[in-house]
């Protein structure tokens, strides 16, 4: 949202469908947390716990009939045929390919703005295939990729900050992990993996092994894994769950591997976390969530405290005509909070129809009271979308195949920063056209104060200079995607 402004400030100066393939949660993205509410992955994305894979059995022999040339080569055609089935089925379950095809075209409307030319256009489709081989019921090794193409990066175009070309196709590795067990009582997933901690719809602070932010606004989490060891205890006469992990993500050394601890437990309609992770050169980081139903509102809570961020903290003014720049602040001796509660409500009206209502809201202690330095943080590299504010808040209307409109789905959410009172909203349309196709429609329009989801700027005539740069806020982001699963 940001984006647009601060590249052009910068070169003035001298960027689901019903019943899915259960699979998709693996390759698309799992979650440790549980999960409560299965419409989580329509509306944000799968978040389901990864399954353990079911118990897959050795092919049985088929049992000799006495007749040497039928026990070779088959009763004939049918037989053979029904052989050749027979060892194709043994085949797909212990080796699988499949992926998913997203297509997306959108187009990025600013105030002010009624001349096509300034009309910016994006459209990556990207492109993921995956493997998963299942030798048998313990051992299972996953490898997936994706290949992203760009019609709306002309070639030769460079960062502005960095001078590289932007690439219009890429090739990167998704996932690649082994999994095996011990002695039925340990699970071990080792490799590049997907992770997700945390309850809540918009921010989740407790998320601490994802280098990347979620996009809460996001049709797709186009999040890749991290290399991580994962050990995973289960309790089952408790309910419950302990994981210790590996953090092998850019670890050059030995002294440079993360470590984090995470345990889970759930009795009648609540379910608590806890979680810890530790890293050298980082902060340490502590987290606790909390899940429940409370009479017909599920209720959820989730915080997360910091010591030791090595970030710096920014105060004072940004002015680039007179040269003023913020100031550091060294906070690395604090603790700091982040709090995020929800509350959403479930309410029928129908035989079969039901629709829900939700809330959401944050305190970001690393954030900022107001807009001021939003951007100096993004020219350091600094800036996190939604992270940026002291205070947000977020709520949501989902509404699931209503009535005769079974294959449809409807969700409008708003997002504000409370702190600058800038704020965008969103309505979403999805349907499902074919067993394996999605499409989805979508329009989000900015509005509010001048702040972080709604900012514009004019930098008046000096030096050189003798026109002034004005950049126009952001109006509304107009796009169309479809979905392929195979």
């Amino acid at each position: 949202m940001v984006l647009d402004f601060w590249i052009a400030l910068a070169m003035a100066q001298d960027d689901p469908a019903p019943a899915p393939d259960p699979r998709d949660d693996e390759i698309f993205g799992p979650a440790e947390e549980p999960a409560p509410d299965p419409r989580d992955d329509e509306i944000f994305g799968s978040s389901d716990p990864e399954p353990e894979p079911a118990p897959q059995s050795e092919p049985t022999p088929a049992a000799p009939t006495g007749d040497r040339d039928e026990d070779l080569l088959g009763g004939g055609f049918q037989s053979t045929e029904r052989a050749l089935a027979d060892k194709l089925t043994v085949l797909d379950d212990r080796f699988t390919i499949g992926g998913r095809m997203w297509v997306l075209a959108q187009a990025n409307l600013s105030e002010g703005v009624d001349d096509p030319s300034q009309v910016t256009m994006d459209g990556p489709t990207r492109f993921d295939l995956y493997a998963d081989a299942r030798p048998n019921d313990r051992v299972r090794a996953y490898a997936s990729g994706r290949l992203t193409h760009d019609w709306s990066i002309r070639r030769g175009d460079t960062d502005p900050f960095t001078g590289e070309e932007i690439p219009v196709d890429t090739v990167l590795l998704d996932q690649l992990w082994v999994k095996f067990d011990v002695a039925h009582r340990v699970y071990v997933t080792a490799g590049k993996q997907r992770i997700r901690w945390g309850t809540g719809r918009f921010w989740q602070p407790t998320d601490f092994l994802n280098q990347q932010r979620l996009d809460p606004l996001a049709i797709v989490d186009v999040r890749t894994g991290v290399d991580l060891v994962k050990v995973h205890v289960p309790i089952e006469s408790a309910n419950s769950n302990v994981y210790a992990i590996a953090n092998l993500a850019d670890a050059h050394a030995l002294d440079e591997i993360g470590g984090a601890l995470r345990a889970e437990t759930s009795f009648g309609q609540t379910e608590l976390t806890a979680s810890a992770a530790a890293r050298k050169d980082q902060p340490v980081k502590l987290g606790a969530t909390a899940s429940s139903g409370l009479g017909p509102f599920d209720v959820s809570l989730e915080a997360a405290v910091q010591h030791g961020v090595t970030d710096p903290r920014w105060e004072g003014t940004l002015d680039p005509v007179a040269l003023v720049f913020p100031t550091e602040v060294d906070i690395s001796d604090e603790w700091l909070v982040q709090v995020v509660g929800g509350l959403e409500l479930s309410i029928a009206y129908g035989s079969d129809d039901s629709f829900a209502i939700g809330a959401q809201g944050f305190y970001n202690q690393l954030g900022y009271d107001d807009a001021d330095l939003l951007g100096w943080l993004f020219l350091v590299n600094q800036y996190t979308p939604l992270y940026f504010g002291r205070a947000y808040a977020g709520g949501y209307v989902y509404v699931p195949s209503p009535g005769r409109l079974k294959d449809h789905t409807f969700l409008a959410s708003v997002l504000v920063n409370v702190s600058d009172e800038s704020l965008v909203g969103r309505f979403d349309w999805r349907a499902t056209l074919m067993r394996y196709l999605d499409a989805n429609a979508f329009v989000s329009v900015y509005g509010g104060g001048n702040g972080e989801l709604h900012y514009s700027v004019e930098i008046p005539a000096s030096g050189t200079a003798t026109e002034p740069i004005v950049v126009p806020a952001p109006l509304a982001t107009i796009g169309l995607s479809a979905i392929v699963r195979f």
